[in-house]
């Protein structure tokens, strides 16, 4: 009989580079399932707790405390030990009061970044598509998965400020010069910086843009970048 669908087993040296995990010391490691976040760009919530957090000593003991609803991922609970959290996801342990903000670090991996728990109330969403829907509403696509409808000044690239978890637009960040962005990919990944210049390509390159960063100049491609501000950050930074 035919394969119906991918492997639901993933070995540790084949894991994405994402993860932060020993290689060698086992053979499988839990692999994420489908959800807002694609397998290369998330960690699944149990080895978040599990190793980064050591909220648990065992996948069993953190499934348990996942299982009952104690932990919370964009302001709602999640029951999912496998559930997949990705760039710039809000991860709560309301037992313990403990907020984290899921950024990358300058080697490519993602980690949980602590937050106060006002900034726990909100989350910054890159538009990634935009489409007239029926009725002549817009819709955007974000990078998370989610669907907001929204008024036509909206651009993709652009970023918004959402609450959580009631997904009301707070705060739109357009894309142009003098923006603060952090570098979600490519060499520079992990850095921040002010948009100094857009350079549009006339060919099948993308678009590049250079920042400014800690007194050095940095072009990288636009799809790497994710604004986090105008004038000042929005969100705490390592």
């Amino acid at each position: 009989m035919a394969r119906m669908g991918g492997s639901r087993h993933l070995k540790r040296h084949a894991a994405p580079r994402v993860l932060k995990l020993p290689r060698k010391e086992k053979v499988w490691t839990v692999k994420a399932m489908p959800g807002p976040h694609p397998l290369d760009r998330s960690i699944p919530l149990g080895i978040l707790l599990r190793d980064y957090l050591q909220v648990g000593c065992s996948l069993k003991e953190v499934s348990k405390i996942i299982k009952e609803g104690k932990v919370f991922v964009d302001g709602r609970p999640i029951r999912e030990p496998k559930f997949p959290v990705g760039l710039m996801d809000v991860l709560s342990l309301p037992a313990t009061g403990q907020h984290f903000r899921i950024l990358p670090n300058t080697l490519g991996r993602l980690f949980p970044h602590p937050i106060g728990a006002h900034e726990a109330g909100f989350k910054l969403c890159r538009v990634e598509t935009k489409k007239v829907i029926r009725g002549g509403r817009v819709q955007l696509g974000l990078h998370d998965g989610r669907n907001l409808l929204a008024s036509n000044d909206f651009r993709v690239r652009e970023v918004v400020k959402i609450s959580l978890p009631g997904q009301e637009v707070l705060e739109r960040i357009p894309f142009r010069v003098g923006c603060l962005a952090l570098i979600v990919g490519g060499k520079n990944v992990g850095k921040t910086g002010r948009i100094v210049e857009i350079k549009e390509l006339k060919s099948i390159q993308p678009n590049t843009a250079v920042l400014e960063t800690d007194g050095e100049k940095i072009e990288t491609q636009i799809p790497y970048l994710f604004l986090i501000g105008e004038k000042e950050p929005l969100i705490s930074l390592p």
